[in-house]
C-alpha cells in the first residue's frame, strides 16, 4: 500500500486497504498481522489528511501486544490531533512522545552504563587476575632462581670442601712420607757415623794397643771414641715430650752435652714466658732440628760456648735461639747434606722457617714456629 499511495496509485492502495479491512476479522487482533496492517492504514490516513481515522486506529494500536513504540505512538496522536485543530491534547500529546523520548533515552543510557560497568569491572577482574598472575610468575621466577643460585653455590662449596679436603689428605700423606723419609735418612746418616767414625776409631785403637802404644796416647783415643759414641747417643735419643715439656727437653739436652767437661763446650740455656700449650708433634720436629743444628755446630763451628734461648713472640709464635762462638764457615748451610735435606722437610712440616746468620764474633740460628 505505501508503494502504490507513493507512486500515486491511489486507487489501488485503496483496494488493497479494503481488502486488508475484510481478512482483519480472519487474525489475531494482537498479532504482528494485525498490527502491522493498522500501522500501515496510520500511515496512509495520516498522508490523506485522515487524522479523525488515523486517531482511531492509534487508539486501537495502543491496546494491542504489537505497536509502536511510546514516543511514535503519542507523537503520531499529536499530528492528528493538531490536524483536527486540537491543539491543546496535540501539545499534551507531544510533550508525552517528548517525556518517552526522554526516558527511552535514560533506560537506553542506563543499560549503556550499566552494560559499560559489566565490562568495566569484566576487564578490571581480568586485569587483576593477570597482575595476580603475573606476580606469582615473578614470584615462581624468583623462587626458581634463588634455588638455582643456592643449589650453584651449595655445589660450589662441595667442590671447595671436597678440593680441600682431598689437598689437605694428599699434604698429610705427603707429610708422613717426607717424616718416613726423613727417619730413613736419619738411620743411614747413624749407620754411617758408626761405621765411618765408631768402627774406624774402634780398629785404630786396637792397631794401637797391639802395637805397643803408650797408655797416654791409648786413652786419648779411647776418651775420643767415647765422646763420639756419647754424641751420637744423645742424637738417637727419642725425647720424651708426652711426658715433658719442649723447654725440659732443650734443658736436659744441653745439661747432658754441656755438663761433660771433656767437650770443653758451655752452654747455657734460657726460658721466657712459655705459657702457651706446644702441640706434641710439633714439639718433636722442633726438637729434632734442635738436635740437628747443635749436632752440625759442635761438629763443624768447634764452640765454645752455645747460648740457647726458647720464648713465644705475640702468643702464637714460637722462637727457638741458638748462639755460639764457633767459626761460622764451618757449618754447612748449603741444604745438600742429608741432614739438611731433613731439617727442610721437618720445617714444611710444621710451617717453621729457619734462618742462620754470623758475624766476626757471634753465629746464630734461629727458628720462628706458627703455633
Amino acid at each position: 500500500m505505501s508503494y502504490y499511495e507513493a507512486t500515486a496509485q491511489p486507487d489501488s492502495a485503496d483496494y488493497y486497504m479494503e481488502l486488508g479491512q475484510t481478512l482483519l476479522p480472519s487474525v489475531s487482533a494482537n498479532g504482528s498481522l494485525a498490527g502491522g496492517f493498522r500501522s500501515a492504514k496510520v500511515h496512509l490516513d495520516m498522508s490523506r489528511g485522515r487524522y479523525a481515522d488515523a486517531l482511531a486506529e492509534l487508539k486501537v494500536l495502543r491496546n494491542i501486544d504489537f505497536a509502536p513504540t511510546e514516543t511514535s505512538l503519542y507523537r503520531q496522536m499529536a499530528v492528528c490531533l493538531a490536524g483536527l485543530g486540537h491543539d491543546r491534547e496535540a501539545y499534551l500529546h507531544m510533550d508525552s512522545a517528548l517525556m518517552w523520548s526522554d526516558t527511552l533515552a535514560a533506560r537506553d543510557m542506563n543499560r549503556a552504563m550499566a552494560e559499560f560497568d559489566v565490562r568495566y569491572g569484566t576487564m578490571q577482574r581480568e586485569l587483576e587476575n593477570t597482575d595476580l598472575r603475573n606476580r606469582v610468575l615473578l614470584r615462581e621466577r624468583m623462587l626458581l632462581g634463588g634455588g638455582l643460585l643456592l643449589t650453584l653455590v651449595l655445589i660450589f662449596v662441595l667442590i671447595l670442601v671436597f678440593r680441600h679436603r682431598r689437598l689437605k689428605s694428599r699434604m698429610a700423606l705427603e707429610r708422613s712420607e717426607q717424616y718416613i723419609s726423613g727417619m730413613e735418612e736419619e738411620r743411614r746418616i747413624f749407620a754411617r757415623e758408626l761405621h765411618d767414625g765408631v768402627a774406624a776409631d774402634l780398629l785404630a785403637l786396637r792397631l794401637n794397643i797391639d802395637g805397643g802404644n803408650t797408655p797416654e796416647n791409648i786413652a786419648g783415643m779411647a776418651e775420643q771414641l767415647r765422646l763420639t759414641v756419647r754424641a751420637i747417643s744423645h742424637r738417637l735419643m727419642p725425647p720424651e715430650l708426652s711426658n715433658q715439656t719442649l723447654s725440659t727437653a732443650i734443658a736436659a739436652y744441653a745439661k747432658a752435652v754441656g755438663g761433660d767437661e771433656a767437650s770443653g763446650i758451655r752452654i747455657e740455656f734460657v726460658e721466657a714466658d712459655m705459657s702457651v700449650a706446644i702441640p706434641e708433634m710439633t714439639a718433636r720436629e722442633v726438637y729434632r732440628i734442635f738436635q740437628e743444628e747443635m749436632a752440625n755446630i759442635i761438629k763443624y763451628a768447634g764452640p765454645s760456648h752455645i747460648d740457647i734461648s726458647l720464648q713465644s713472640e705475640s702468643g702464637n709464635v714460637l722462637h727457638l735461639t741458638i748462639d755460639h762462638d764457633g767459626t761460622p764457615g764451618d757449618v754447612p748451610c748449603d741444604g745438600s747434606g742429608i741432614g739438611r735435606r731433613t731439617v727442610a722437610d721437618r720445617l714444611r712440616i710444621i710451617n717453621a722457617r729457619l734462618q742462620r746468620s754470623a758475624d766476626a764474633n757471634m753465629s746464630s740460628v734461629n727458628l720462628y714456629v706458627p703455633l
